[in-house]
């Protein structure tokens, strides 16, 4: 089935209520909850059931910049992981709200991909 615009929109949003729902277990359940919806955002929203996924943390770096397993998606958004110590937890920064602007969209039968700027609001704001 082909990808549509649409599709693209809805994945963003999904991603983005996800890392709210994470930032927000945290903060009223803790790390143990934010954990476990962490692990099932990541089951819905990557693609680890069907193989090796390509994800490049934006707050990461060093040896540990690219991460294709679970482990290392999951220690990115919730930290608390001594084989990843330089993750803080992306996830669990008391996120607000989160809005995407397009720059870029690319669809061609079932591949696509999206370019553009991703604004996170917190509890400081």
């Amino acid at each position: 089935m082909p990808i549509l615009e649409q599709d693209l929109s809805n994945a963003r949003a999904a991603w983005g209520d996800g890392l709210l729902k994470i930032s927000k277990s945290f903060e009223t359940q803790g790390i143990k909850s934010a954990t476990s919806v962490a692990s099932e955002i990541i089951d819905n929203l990557y693609g680890f059931n069907f193989g090796k996924v390509l994800f490049k943390p934006t707050l990461s770096g060093g040896s540990q910049t690219f991460r294709s397993t679970k482990e290392g998606v999951l220690s990115y958004f919730v930290g608390h992981n001594s084989a990843y110590p330089n993750d803080s937890g992306f996830g669990i920064k008391f996120w607000r709200e989160i809005n995407s602007d397009t720059s870029a969209i690319f669809i061609d039968e079932t591949v696509a991909m999206w370019m553009g700027w991703v604004t996170f609001i917190d509890r400081d704001r």
